[in-house]
């Protein structure tokens, strides 16, 4: 009878062990999960789970969870759009390097920055700019190239100036001149003058010629007419005359004092 007890109590406390043995682990509501390990090529977002449980959650590296923080930021930096033409121009922000136009350029201070646009064979651009906090600053530039100007005049051989500064005698070439509007002014040998405006277009060589006004000399130096000797006067003349005359009587009286 004993021995049928025992087995009976040793059947039990197996179904038990073993019913126990098989249900899963379970963690109260209340009890925080632990945070899941987040390796250096992943990114942790901490969400409340629906009970209040603190939630892991690993993102794959580059994507960024919706948190808002990026919105935050936009709203307090500023940007600015860069055309140009000719287009592939590089586009300096306060001296640094940002890249070749057309760009638009984020995350600036608010506020003013110096901005530089080059491109080879073309005039550097400057420009001090104000971009505000959220929003984004639109700007167009059209770089310009050197011009010449060719100068010829009939005869040649005259000095010319542009805007004042000598640039040779015809027939000359300036070049590496800026777009814009020059004074032409040729001075001949004799002094003669020629004037004349042009407007020079960038990448853009022009001839100009210079004429002198008609009846101006301009191959030719005045010479002066030789001038005849003045003559004398009447009375000079007879004042002359009056003292040869007493001087040939004195002559001729003291000859024929010695006889």
């Amino acid at each position: 009878m004993m021995k049928s007890h025992v087995a009976a109590t040793l059947a039990i406390s197996c179904f038990f062990i073993t019913a126990t043995a098989q249900q899963p682990d379970t963690v109260p509501a209340d009890t925080a999960i632990p945070a899941v390990e987040v390796s250096p090529a992943s990114t942790a977002a901490v969400r409340p789970g629906p009970a209040g449980d603190t939630v892991s959650v690993v993102v794959p590296s580059g994507v960024l969870p919706d948190t808002g923080a990026a919105t935050a930021a936009d709203s307090l930096s500023a940007a600015v759009t860069i055309r140009t033409v000719p287009e592939s121009s590089q586009v300096y922000i306060d001296g640094e390097l940002k890249g070749e136009s057309p760009m638009t350029i984020p995350g600036l201070v608010p506020g003013k920055h110096v901005l530089q646009i080059q491109k080879k064979d073309n005039y550097v651009k400057k420009a001090t700019i104000m971009v505000e906090a959220g929003k984004t600053l639109e700007l167009d530039f059209e770089l310009s190239r050197p011009g010449s100007l060719t100068l010829l005049s009939d005869p040649a051989g005259a000095r010319v100036t542009l805007n004042g500064d000598s640039v040779g005698v015809t027939p000359v070439t300036a070049g590496k001149l800026k777009p814009g509007l020059y004074a032409v002014r040729a001075t001949g040998l004799a002094g003669a003058v020629a004037d004349s405006t042009v407007t020079l277009a960038g990448g853009v060589a022009d001839t100009v010629m210079l004429e002198f006004k008609t009846g101006q000399p301009s191959d030719s130096i005045a010479v002066p007419r030789s001038q005849e000797p003045p003559r004398p006067s009447k009375i000079r003349a007879l004042v002359s005359l009056g003292v040869f005359s007493v001087f040939t009587i004195v002559v001729f009286i003291i000859e024929l004092a010695q006889k």
